[in-house]
């Protein structure tokens, strides 16, 4: 395997593992703060509006600057809030929390979409299937690893566990820096590229769908956390709701490397998300 290939996917590992550990203690704890499903409209929505906004803008940054800046800035900006908010949490401004929870989701997401233009430009073109299934195996093996650890950790140290998760994804984003990650583009204008963009219907169509079915698959992550506790649920099952989502991808990253028919993948990913 290309050794910035394996890097990033080492580092990927490390930050996926630190993801749910961050997620499911502050969708969780928002929450048990809010105590209200209208007040958690805005955090349940932070990241599908955040996809659909930001896509385009963020492609143009992580395509016209060095993407390792653009990870090292985001990445930092999501984890600062991340204990902003639990902070926030602690001392009971629920208000506050919301604020820094939506500002946290935006340097989520643009790392998340700088990340992926990065994994896409270093993957190997005789290697795409097979790395991309290699990236979403690490990848999702270690967040459920982390699912499962996270309602025993939670249990003994509380809102504690989210530092934990911040901790460990910092180690995988200063891996993923070490390597030249692409970008810095000397031609490249944001107003010409969007009037092309705009142009080509076909990429137009494409990624309005992608982000908007990217969207979709957010709010079934985000709302677990506040539809349990309304029903009275336990962190357990929040925990097993988690393994069932990040299941699925799982098992779609291994369809997407066996099945070579378009109509197949298609059906079995529609049939996947349904689940």
């Amino acid at each position: 395997m290309d050794y910035r290939l394996r890097t990033y996917i080492i580092g990927n590992g490390f930050g996926s593992f630190g993801m749910p550990l961050m997620d499911m203690t502050l969708l969780w704890l928002l929450y048990e703060i809010l105590k209200n499903p209208i007040l958690y409209i805005p955090i349940a929505s932070a990241r599908p509006i955040a996809i659909i906004l930001f896509s385009s803008i963020s492609g143009y940054i992580s395509d016209k600057l060095d993407r390792r800046i653009i990870l090292l800035v985001f990445g930092l900006l999501n984890r600062i809030f991340v204990i902003a908010t639990l902070i926030s949490i602690i001392f009971n401004q629920p208000i506050l929390s919301i604020v820094f929870f939506l500002i946290r989701t935006i340097g989520q997401v643009n790392t998340q979409l700088a990340g992926s233009a990065a994994f896409l430009q270093i993957l190997p073109k005789d290697y795409v299937q097979r790395g991309m299934f290699f990236n979403r195996l690490v990848k999702e093996s270690l967040t459920i690893i982390g699912i499962l650890i996270w309602p025993f950790v939670f249990y003994n140290i509380g809102g504690l566990v989210a530092v934990i998760g911040v901790v460990v994804s910092l180690i995988g984003l200063l891996i993923q820096i070490r390597i030249d990650l692409g970008g810095r583009g000397k031609e490249i204008h944001f107003r010409d590229g969007f009037i092309e963009y705009l142009k080509k219907k076909n990429i137009f169509f494409i990624s309005i769908v992608t982000a908007i079915t990217q969207g979709a698959l957010s709010m079934v992550y985000l709302y677990p956390a506040a539809l349990i506790q309304i029903m009275h649920g336990t962190t357990f099952q929040y925990t097993i709701v988690q393994i069932g989502f990040y299941g699925s991808w799982l098992v779609g990253s291994w369809i997407m490397m066996k099945y070579k028919s378009p109509v197949k993948i298609i059906i079995t990913s529609m049939f996947l998300n349904f689940l």
